[in-house]
């Protein structure tokens, strides 16, 4: 059984580690060899719903394949792993609970089943398909090389964004100064000299009020619409309508299909090499997608191939797959190389993806600065517009 501990050194060092034992009972005896004090021991529950970073995920693959090509036997392959890992990373807690199971007689992509929230369908798979081959170093280095290429395109989405996100951010916090500072002082000061304010300050000045008074409804109506409207686009009648939606976007909507062909290919392909059939990559693959329109044209595929008819064919009934992978993909069957040239497209395609970010950053920027000057011009030529007719003002 796993189990987590906090303990005490000569020195006084609080330490935090994971041990394996028969009881917790025992675990206080273990340390103590050891020279530390145990002060808390927690039995740790297999699978459940532990959270590990894609970075330490990537670690702890490429440290498994290097181990187990360099022809490390598995139980010392994960042992080394782990002692690479940190003695706070959940994976040495999984490492420890995959040892234990390891020792009951059951298989490493069982092992690791147990924690979904961790390895995916996917990954579980190509292991146990390496398992099955017995070449499970190379399954675990096609898994990295797949894992790794879908990080590094998701953080090079996550940072082409981050600039827009924050143009936004501070055309928020522009905004909600003028709110509760700058206009409050101006209306002080028109108030002293008297006078009808111009229609367009004095409705800028309401809002402002309104803004002030209610902002805390505001903010808990724009929460709920939020809420509702993820609620909705999970749903089986909303998920059809906002895919349809990204679609239709300009720039941002051949992206969203690009990164769907990318994930596609990127992910059939890698189980092909594997040497898992068409049918069951297929089945897997219609998981990772999280498309509904790509969903429904795999579980067509799955159909047609089982009925003996070809692949291509299916893929030509969705209008959002593009021609060259209809073509690539008719090729590929007629070759016997439909492997290898999905793995081709898809590093087109990541490259695309990359200039498709880049364009839609390009496009965005210009339009929220514009935004921003625009809004605060509104705000400026309101406040100061009374200056103008000051002369009638004052009295």
């Amino acid at each position: 059984m796993i189990f987590t501990y906090e303990a005490f050194n000569k020195s006084g060092e609080k330490l935090v580690g994971t041990i394996d034992a028969d009881r917790k009972e025992d675990v206080a005896g273990i340390l103590y060899e050891q020279n530390l004090i145990v002060s808390k021991v927690v039995p740790v529950k297999s699978g459940g719903s532990m959270r590990v970073r894609p970075e330490e995920l990537i670690i702890f693959t490429r440290l498994l394949a290097t181990a187990i090509n360099a022809s490390v036997p598995l139980t010392r392959a994960l042992e080394i792993t782990m002692e690479e890992l940190p003695v706070t990373s959940h994976l040495r807690i999984i490492i420890l609970s995959i040892l234990h199971q390891l020792k009951t007689g059951k298989s490493l992509s069982d092992s690791l089943y147990i924690y979904q929230s961790v390895f995916s369908e996917l990954y579980v798979n190509m292991v146990r398909a390496g398992e099955r081959s017995g070449k499970l170093g190379q399954a675990l280095s096609e898994v990295l090389k797949y894992i790794q290429k879908r990080y590094e395109l998701k953080k090079k989405i996550s940072s082409a964004m981050l600039y827009p996100v924050f143009i936004f951010g501070f055309a928020v916090l522009v905004l909600g100064f003028f709110i509760a500072v700058i206009i409050p002082q101006f209306k002080e000061s028109y108030s002293s000299f008297g006078g009808e304010l111009p229609e367009f300050t004095a409705g800028l000045l309401a809002v402002a009020d309104w803004f002030k008074a209610n902002f805390i409804f505001v903010g808990i109506g724009l929460a709920v619409t939020i809420y509702l409207l993820r609620m909705y686009i999970r749903s089986e009648k909303g998920r059809p309508v906002y895919e349809k939606f990204l679609f239709a976007l300009p720039v941002a909507g051949s992206l969203y299909k690009m990164d769907l062909v990318s994930r596609f290919t990127r992910t059939l392909s890698v189980l092909l090499m594997n040497g898992i059939t068409l049918v069951d990559a297929l089945e897997l693959v219609q998981g990772i997608v999280n498309n509904k329109t790509f969903e429904a044209t795999i579980i067509d595929s799955i159909h047609n191939l089982t009925q003996g008819k070809s692949f291509t064919a299916s893929l030509k009934q969705n209008p959002h797959i593009p021609t060259i992978l209809v073509q690539m993909t008719a090729m590929g069957e007629e070759s016997g190389r439909l492997a290898q040239l999905l793995d081709n497209l898809s590093d087109f395609y990541e490259k695309e993806v990359d200039v498709s970010v880049e364009k839609l950053t390009s496009v965005m920027t210009p339009i929220l600065i514009a935004f921003i000057g625009v809004l605060i011009g509104i705000i400026v030529i309101g406040l100061f517009l009374p200056v103008f007719n000051l002369s009638q003002m004052v009295k």
